[in-house]
């Protein structure tokens, strides 16, 4: 399926379009722009698949899309709503104003290559297990379309693409639309991978997203139990109220959950304890009196337990407004296009997918399913905040096989070079949609049109329990909260330095825990940016020359890759920063040396005979990392 090139398939698309009635000359020019920059969008879509950012950490994915716009003639703003990774590419003036959504994070835990069978890229990884490679480069090409035919004067107003992270985590959208980002926009548009092509009619689930924590009091599981209050114990009566809820809920409801601490070890009262919990329903009315439910149950289960618990309300959305005016034109217009067209070599690949994943053997759908019986299949985004706010309309396009799962590997299998001819299809429609919309007077949408005066925006807030900041950003971007696939990448390069032997090596001693300390509590913001924009350019530059991730390269090509790098830079010129290879080898010494292991094992065999004294007192309390910040300067000098 992915041997196909996008600008083949798109090429296919603008054929099929041009036997339809009677063409605007517009539609016509908004496809031949698809057809124009299809390869450059191709390239960006695989570019972020292969980078696979998670939420808020969507630095050179959400960078790809700003730049490749600004390029383009777009003003871009960046930095929105507190989110270094949302921003919005504007060009025109006047009404209407027309906005294109794009999104961009991956999924933790779910990296793939692009073949037929389960088969991870980078162990532990991510990857965009929900397609939203496709959907912000999709989105911007749409967009792209749209501002030449501005530029040729052939259309009036606004186009924006919105850059919106997140939507996998906190939903980057919610605070946006909360800052105003959309306030004057006329008509928002979104769309989504699937696996059948539709203007969508169905809405989506109101959620929302909780941690609750417990606290107890340790003591020795065996020598004084009675001493001891599990927070471990609440975690479990908790749980178990929120199962006995579930024959009493209602049945459009949903309830899901982790457990994200089960305390430490055995033979301790663990004294913390948490669970991460979602909450839907197909109106926020009814997940509002989850919530209440819930709350009781927590307190209940701190009761019982002799715990004290903590509820947080970390993110929330609503459900999807449906704008059935704009769903009617949509069709319209999708119809006109014509469905997605695949080679028998694409559908093959599908089955192939399905067979693996125990689903019948249908292939990839080639039809436009009707607006009528769209079935309502589950799940939450924080569009719906946004069609709350301005009217909305969804599209969704076929990109992976038919009852595939979804937010799991063959999605992503089905995403480079676009997957499927879905994609083509895409880049060709969503333009010659845009452009009969904005040929008309967006008025048309007036009867779904549906403001949301802010102060019910904060009210809604304060439902959730939701303050009005970015949960959590502090802590999630940018620091030591990197993505799965990148602490794996420092614990390779960590273990290439110096690799486990008969003493152990760079994993062994800890070194990639030292590296996160290291960059949470002691680099500067300057420094830390410079580490992880070094890092990712070292990861890049690993995927652009061998066509894998570094932990997936043989050692010799590891060996070759990062020996090059290290001898180009200690020979070369000093640099304004210091590069990523001299720190990490810095990073990898200092720690190993300083740490248990290196200190009484290698210095002691290796470097002195003298017996091995520690030099200080580490006295309870004490970070094991004091005293470092005297090493910066070499870490970070050149």
């Amino acid at each position: 399926m992915r041997a196909i090139g996008l600008l083949l398939l798109s090429f296919a698309c603008t054929t099929h379009a041009a036997t339809a009635a009677a063409p605007s000359a517009t539609k016509r020019a908004a496809v031949a722009s698809i057809d124009k920059h299809a390869a450059a969008l191709t390239d960006i879509s695989d570019q972020i698949w292969a980078f696979a950012e998670t939420a808020l950490l969507e630095t050179r994915s959400s960078t790809l899309l700003a730049d490749f716009a600004e390029k383009q003639g777009f003003t871009v703003t960046r930095n929105l709503s507190g989110m270094p990774t949302a921003f919005v590419a504007s060009y025109g003036s006047g009404k209407p104003v027309i906005g294109i959504m794009g999104e961009y994070d991956a999924l933790p835990g779910v990296s793939q290559k692009a073949i037929a069978e389960k088969s991870p890229l980078v162990e532990g990884g991510a990857g965009h297990a929900c397609g939203h490679n496709l959907f912000g480069a999709a989105s911007l090409g749409a967009a792209l379309a749209l501002k030449e035919q501005i530029a040729a004067g052939k259309l009036k107003g606004t186009i924006r693409f919105y850059g919106t992270p997140a939507e996998e985590a906190v939903g980057g959208k919610t605070y946006m639309a909360r800052d105003g980002v959309f306030d004057d926009v006329d008509v928002m548009f979104a769309w989504h991978p699937g696996d059948e092509t539709q203007a969508d009619m169905v809405s989506s689930q109101a959620m929302v997203d909780l941690m609750i924590k417990f606290k107890g009091k340790a003591a020795h599981a065996a020598g004084d139990p009675w001493n001891g209050r599990s927070a471990v114990d609440g975690v479990e009566a908790f749980t178990h109220g929120v199962n006995l809820m579930r024959e009493h809920m209602k049945l459009s409801s949903r309830v899901h959950y982790v457990i994200t601490d089960g305390g430490d070890v055995p033979n301790v009262v663990s004294e913390h304890a948490a669970v991460w919990l979602w909450a839907r329903d197909w109106k926020r009315s009814e997940v509002e009196l989850l919530l209440a439910r819930i709350r009781k149950i927590a307190d209940g289960a701190a009761l019982m337990t002799e715990t004290q618990v903590d509820v947080q309300v970390q993110a929330g959305s609503w459900e999807i407004l449906v704008n059935e005016t704009g769903a009617k034109l949509l069709d319209a217009n999708l119809r006109w296009v014509g469905a997605p067209k695949f080679t028998a070599a694409e559908q093959d690949f599908a089955k192939k997918i399905q067979r693996t994943t125990d689903v019948p053997e249908k292939g990839m759908v080639d039809t436009i399913h009707s607006l009528e019986g769209q079935p309502q299949e589950g799940g939450s985004t924080d569009v719906g905040d946004v069609s709350w706010v301005v009217p909305t309309l969804n599209l969704t396009v076929a990109t992976a096989p038919k009852d595939a799962p979804w937010h799991a590997w063959p999605v992503v299998a089905t995403g480079l070079r676009a997957g499927s001819g879905s994609a083509g299809c895409w880049f060709a429609a969503v333009p010659v949609l845009y452009s009969f919309m904005m040929k008309q007077a967006p008025e048309s949408l007036a009867p779904g049109r549906h403001s949301l005066d802010r102060r019910a925006f904060v009210q809604l807030a304060a439902t959730f329990g939701l303050s009005l900041t970015v949960p959590g950003l502090a802590a999630k971007a940018p620091g030591a909260n990197l993505a799965a696939d990148e602490w794996t990448l420092i614990g390779e390069v960590s273990d290439l330095i110096i690799p486990t032997t008969d003493t152990g090596g760079a994993i062994a001693a800890g070194v990639p825990a030292f590296v996160k300390t290291m960059l949470s509590g002691w680099f500067s913001a300057a420094e830390r940016e410079n580490f992880i924009a070094g890092m990712r350019d070292f990861s890049s530059g690993a995927f652009k020359r061998y066509g894998k991730q570094f932990a997936a390269l043989t050692s010799s090509q590891k060996d070759q890759y990062f020996g090059e790098l290290l001898t180009a830079a200690e020979g070369g010129a000093p640099a304004p920063r210091t590069p990523f290879v001299v720190l990490m080898k810095r990073l990898t010494i200092f720690g190993y040396y300083t740490s248990e292991l290196g200190a009484t094992t290698e210095l002691r065999q290796h470097i002195s005979t003298a017996q091995y004294e520690p030099a200080a007192v580490v006295k309870p309390g004490d970070r094991a990392d004091s005293g470092l910040p005297g090493a910066m300067y070499w870490f970070n000098a050149g």
